[in-house]
């Protein structure tokens, strides 16, 4: 018998987004039948398995003292053919959101703080320092 990986009910997360790019998420993720949830920036220090819901995680007692302020989209529980569908709807509504993650079981234990320092950090490397206007 083959192991089954057991995907938790599709959902968006969505971190300081301008009006323009919320309405554009939350007019895909309801195409998609994607939940959306918005993350405001005081609530930057939960974690992420918190986030979306998964049991094992505590609230802060404070709110972000210091959040990012670069905008963010984390999904979880999309097979790899309803992401990519749900990216190209994306593009194509106009909503180009550089800081894009997956969450995983490697980083769900993070903040959105960490997970968003971590993807400018590397979206810097892979753009030559140039930062999020590519």
């Amino acid at each position: 018998m083959k192991a089954r990986t057991v995907l938790s009910a599709p959902r968006a997360a969505a971190y300081a987004l301008t009006d323009e790019h919320a309405a554009a998420v939350e007019k895909v993720c309801a195409e998609m039948k994607i939940g959306f949830i918005k993350v405001l920036p005081e609530q930057a220090n939960r974690q992420i398995g918190l986030i979306f819901g998964f049991g094992g995680f505590s609230a802060p007692t404070q709110d972000c003292a210091d959040p990012p302020e670069e905008e963010c989209i984390i999904f979880s529980g999309l097979n790899g053919q309803t992401l990519q569908k749900t990216l190209e709807k994306l593009k194509s509504e106009g909503a180009y959101i550089p800081l894009k993650a997956v969450c995983t079981a490697s980083n769900q234990s993070w903040t959105i703080a960490q997970l968003i320092g971590q993807l400018s950090r590397e979206h810097n490397a892979l753009n030559g320092g140039r930062g999020s206007e590519n």
